[in-house]
């Protein structure tokens, strides 16, 4: 049974998980959050057609809004565990293997909600 990210996320509209990042806008420049791109579909990059430093920047932006939105953030895995945004963010930016594993958990969250948006018509 698949999740449905953006039907989860509509049913509270003031959830601060709208204001996480989610991609660059075509112009390469500008990161929106998953509310800008709902609003602009069509100007969203595709997540696929990010370089790795803008995906690299995109994850960053997404945990530095989990740390000042007081988002929940957990993992456990055999690469360790973090307890706090502020935790997932550090190892994200010391390039850890937990760090890359908390990247790859992010990746699969926005090319999750990037299709979804696709799939919602213009």
């Amino acid at each position: 049974m698949a999740i449905h990210l953006l039907a989860t996320l509509e049913r509270d509209p003031a959830s601060a998980y709208w204001k996480l990042p989610l991609s660059f806008a075509r112009d390469g420049r500008t990161i929106l959050s998953i509310r800008d791109a709902m609003g602009c579909k069509s100007n969203v990059l595709p997540i696929d057609e990010l370089s790795p430093e803008q995906l690299r920047e995109v994850i960053i932006a997404r945990a530095k809004c989990a740390v000042v939105e007081n988002i929940p953030t957990a993992y456990s895995g055999p690469e360790g565990h973090v307890r706090s945004a502020q935790e997932a963010l550090a190892e994200i930016l010391a390039d850890t293997p937990l760090g890359r594993a908390i990247k790859h958990i992010h990746t699969r969250f926005m090319l999750q909600l990037f299709e979804e948006l696709q799939a919602t018509g213009p």
